[in-house]
């Protein structure tokens, strides 16, 4: 059950997954690209290619929040 005026963790994943795009690397051919080695990793890239932000721990939303608005502003998305 959620507050009212807060959003379900489902609704958030479904805008995300809307906005976004990502990839669950289950070849791990993406992962060893980037030198990804642990389990539960978040990569931002950029759409240049370049990390914007590597988390080898489970990612809190403001970390999330900052490293994708680095994305969206260099990216000239809104």
């Amino acid at each position: 059950m959620t507050s009212p005026g807060l959003r379900s963790p489902a609704t958030d994943l479904q805008a995300f997954a809307a906005r976004y795009s990502y990839v669950r690397d289950t070849s791990r051919a993406l992962s060893g690209a980037f030198g990804v080695k642990a389990m539960d990793s978040t990569v931002v890239i950029d759409p240049a290619g370049r990390i914007v932000c590597r988390d080898a721990i489970p990612t809190d939303e403001a970390t999330l929040r900052s490293a994708l608005a680095k994305v969206t502003s260099t990216s000239g998305a809104s």
